[in-house]
């Protein structure tokens, strides 16, 4: 294959199929323990993808979109609850391919060994997407070789790239409890390395019962989206937190946010995700914290917070001009000083944030 100059390759803007989650066109993996909802959350996307919908975050997927789901995990009925229970409408626009062949026998495709059929298997159907749960069960290669894992994830893209559509791998973590965001995944980090995103759900450490979805690695945002915070409820599937919180961007519910934001920064540096977690607290949906935070010219620098090394923080800008507080006396619902010490306050995670874009 001969080099091309990067002069002629025409400069273009990251396309999704999900906006700032699934990008289009390339794989992506998601990951995360038993039981957190990682399949079930991906299907309450589908559902708003194939009959179209508002995303949590404000952004609007047109109806139409077509999948195609490789699964040995949850066989027929399962997804096809899962789907019910998420308000799918049109059950014509996504294709199942199970391993449960029709005389009972189980039996998978092999991506590596079985390239062009799957290759011929997904074009015939023209998808936005395609979901493969889990990955393992798709190949026979030894997981942690790196070399191996690179051939696997390789045949994902080409067809992922030949057919314009986001291709979402999905991968059991490791046993290493020790492990962290994208190191919890199971077998060669290539497999992360691979992936223009690594999405990881996992319980949040804010509420019981409430799961968050997060961005751990993604080669084309700007900077990573907000987390995603669920619950799953028996009757209504996923319900996205931000459902539940204030959408309309009217001039209180920022001014709420710039009023929030001036009590709690007036005390000092408070890092992402402690600010994330005290917005929840609040019923304030992150966007608009964020959009208050431009609009003061709040600052995000890297600093020392805690006990454990640096991390992402949000400042006052030296030359605020502080409102008067019309938001409750922060002294009544909130801590900082409990934040800032956060050895001592386990419900906040003191994993290292990515800058955000504000």
């Amino acid at each position: 294959m001969p080099f091309i100059n990067i002069h002629d390759v025409p400069l273009t803007d990251p396309q999704w199929v999900i906006p700032e989650w699934i990008p289009r066109g390339q794989v992506s993996l998601v990951s995360g323990d038993p039981e957190t909802g990682k399949t079930t959350v991906l299907y309450k996307m589908v559902c708003i993808l194939i009959d179209g919908g508002r995303m949590p975050d404000g952004s609007i997927l047109q109806p139409g979109g077509v999948v195609v789901v490789f699964d040995a995990e949850n066989g027929k009925q399962s997804i096809r609850r899962k789907l019910a229970l998420n308000g799918l409408k049109n059950y014509h626009n996504i294709h199942i391919h199970t391993i449960e062949g029709p005389d009972g026998v189980l039996d998978a495709i092999n991506f590596t060994k079985q390239a062009p059929l799957l290759s011929r298997m997904v074009l015939e159907h023209q998808p936005d997407w395609v979901i493969v749960d889990p990955l393992v069960a798709y190949h026979d290669s030894k997981e942690i070789d790196a070399v191996a894992m690179r051939r696997v994830t390789n045949v994902q893209a080409s067809i992922a790239s030949r057919a314009n559509c986001g291709w979402t791998y999905i991968q059991h973590p490791n046993k290493n409890v020790a492990a962290e965001g994208m190191y919890k995944v199971r077998g060669s980090l290539d497999m992360v390395a691979a992936a223009r995103a690594q999405i990881e759900v996992r319980w949040s450490d804010q509420d019981a019962g409430v799961r968050e979805m997060r961005m751990n690695k993604s080669n084309d945002a700007i900077a990573h989206p907000p987390p995603l915070f669920f619950t799953i409820d028996p009757n209504q599937g996923v319900v996205f937190l931000e459902e539940t919180m204030p959408v309309d961007e009217t001039v209180g519910n920022r001014g709420k946010a710039v009023s929030f934001l001036t009590a709690v920064l007036q005390q000092g540096p408070i890092a992402t995700r402690q600010l994330q977690a005290m917005a929840y607290n609040e019923k304030l949906a992150w966007r608009t914290v964020r959009r208050a935070a431009k609009d003061m010219g709040v600052e995000v620098r890297n600093e020392n917070i805690g006990s454990k090394g640096s991390t992402w923080a949000y400042h006052l800008p030296t030359n605020l001009i502080l409102p008067s507080l019309t938001y409750p006396d922060p002294s009544s619902t909130w801590k900082v000083a409990n934040y800032s010490e956060k050895q001592e306050n386990p419900a906040i995670s003191d994993e290292k944030e990515e800058k955000e874009c504000i």
